[in-house]
């Protein structure tokens, strides 16, 4: 997949409409505590202001509901931003009307617009009205720049709609380079090529088990989404969280335990081998203070509920990451934000840190996790999108990236 990427446009005198994904991670204060996303897409900004053009930045953050709420207002973004650039950037307190702050712009200036989220038609299910606050905002620019990886399988009003009304229209370098590393994942792996998933929800990653499994020899599942394939080959797993019990969960219990052994079934027919853990830490089920317990065995006895991998399972999955040529990595081990249960996403990611291989690590909480332990930079590339890297490698278009003209 080759898109049209901002190099091939010209910028100069331009208003550059740049659609990116500044919605990080706040405290309990509401205060920035990360600003990976931001840093990500300074390149891009910089060459369109380095050029002569007029960056005009649109974002959302968190889920407001459609209306103003100052704890997720863009304004301390706009603050951080003009630190990281060496210069002022000016905000806008309306992303609707931002007309007069649009036409004040000199070449080479910076502008973020307010929370898109604060309008209820970014996110609207009906098209007529997400097009409506599109056509709002196609009136402040002449080019439209995809820098919002993150948010790319969202079909909202400023991922979708607005760059269908804009004339020139391409990716910027964050978005380039996603999609050059994912679509080497699905057409041209090294091998060996290693899978490595986790995190709560099995059924967020089914759909890149099936797709990925053609070409993964090895898939490493660990972390709550374990449990459903333990159980699918008749182990125990004590009140340990399992998607299929939860009553708001994409499939019932049955329809978890037919879909994980169907998964493990094709598994051995195509020769690609999904590993369980063989050993859990564990800890008593309901109460909050309960020591953490080694169970040396794949089975989780009653009363107990899993909340990390165990030594015997790091060293086999150790054994597995050692000899990968390309390893692909999302979603935790266990409850890492947990002390105590932190230790089996660590080991991975020290694995992935020192290996040979080259590491890809899907954003979310795998990304968090491996910034918390320090080896973010230490991985041959992080994505900038849970939701997006993992839809992207099952294989499905994303909005966001089919309105951007391939070439």
């Amino acid at each position: 997949m080759r898109k049209r990427r901002i190099d091939e446009i010209n910028l100069a005198g331009k208003n550059v409409l740049v659609r990116v994904d500044f919605n990080v991670p706040l405290n309990s204060d509401y205060r920035m505590t990360d600003d990976f996303r931001i840093v990500s897409s300074l390149p891009t900004i910089r060459k369109i202001i380095e050029t002569g053009g007029r960056a005009i930045l649109m974002s959302h953050l968190k889920r407001p509901g459609g209306h103003f709420d100052q704890r997720f207002s863009l304004q301390q973004i706009a603050i951080h931003l003009s630190t990281l650039l060496g210069r002022k950037v000016k905000f806008a307190e309306n992303c609707m009307v931002a007309d007069n702050a649009v036409a004040s712009l000199k070449d080479g200036d910076v502008l973020l617009l307010e929370n898109l989220r604060f309008y209820e038609f970014e996110s609207a299910k009906d098209h007529a009205q997400r097009n409506h606050m599109a056509k709002r905002l196609a009136k402040y620019g002449d080019i439209f720049i995809n820098e919002a990886f993150g948010t790319s399988h969202r079909p909202a009003a400023s991922m979708v709609e607005l760059p269908n009304l804009m004339s020139e229209k391409a990716v910027g370098y964050l978005v380039a380079r996603e999609i050059e590393i994912l679509s080497k994942v699905l057409t041209q792996p090294d091998y060996p090529f290693v899978l490595i998933l986790g995190g709560k929800k099995a059924s967020d990653k089914i759909g890149v088990i099936k797709r990925l499994m053609m070409s993964a020899e090895t898939i490493l599942i660990g972390g709550a989404m374990s449990y459903p394939f333990l159980k699918a080959q008749g182990y125990e797993i004590g009140q340990s969280f399992c998607e299929g019990r939860v009553s708001s969960a994409d499939w019932n219990d049955a329809e978890m335990d037919y879909i994980a052994s169907s998964l493990l079934e094709t598994s051995r027919e195509m020769k690609s081998e999904i590993i369980t853990p063989v050993d859990h830490y564990a800890v008593t089920s309901g109460k909050g203070d309960s020591l953490i317990q080694y169970v040396n065995s794949p089975n989780i006895p009653e009363g107990l509920s899993g909340c990390d991998i165990g030594p015997k399972t790091e060293e086999l999955f150790r054994s597995k990451i050692a000899a990968a040529r390309m390893i692909v990595w999302n979603g935790p081990m266990g409850k890492f934000e947990d002390s105590g249960c932190e230790h089996g996403t660590k080991f991975v990611a020290d694995l992935l840190a020192t290996c040979s291989a080259f590491t890809i690590v899907g954003g979310g909480e795998t990304a968090q996790a491996v910034r918390d332990f320090g080896f973010f930079e230490m991985m041959s590339h992080v994505s900038t999108g849970g939701g997006a890297c993992l839809e992207f490698l099952e294989g499905k278009d994303l909005p966001g990236i089919i309105s951007i003209p391939s070439v």
